[in-house]
């Protein structure tokens, strides 16, 4: 089942539970598809989309794996205004790469509006780059 809310007549009705998956350039692609593939096959015994994904990347463009598997079809991360479930982050090698002020606002951004932040590989050296994982042990 997807998430209940309520609607402005405090009716509860069922969304789908989104998920935004950040490919960093040469994230790890077996991390990425063996995240999303339960979902996947939720779905599918569900019977209708009760979980989505969207790709995310810093840009808007096409990303390459660590394995050199190109994912074509993604939305730049900055451009996002809706909040997702989930941000997962996914990166593999030299993640303080990825510390450019504009990307951390925007990952602090879908924090405020009640993203979780999740960290595939080594997704959890660039949330402690951002300073997303202060106060956490």
């Amino acid at each position: 089942m997807g998430l209940l809310e309520r609607n402005d007549r405090n009716i509860a009705t069922e969304r789908s539970f989104s998920i935004g998956m950040l490919l960093l350039p040469g994230f790890n692609s077996l991390a990425a598809n063996a995240f999303i593939d339960p979902f996947r096959v939720a779905n599918y015994l569900h019977g209708k989309r009760i979980y989505e994904w969207q790709f995310l990347s810093l840009d808007g463009q096409s990303v390459t794996a660590s394995n050199s598997i190109e994912y074509a079809n993604t939305t730049s991360l900055t451009s996002i205004s809706k909040p997702f479930d989930f941000i997962v982050i996914n990166a593999s090698w030299a993640p303080e790469r990825f510390s450019e002020r504009h990307f951390i606002n925007a990952l602090k951004h879908q924090e405020k509006l009640g993203a979780t932040l999740v960290a595939l590989d080594t997704g959890a050296f660039v949330l402690a780059f951002a300073g997303l994982l202060d106060g956490y042990r």
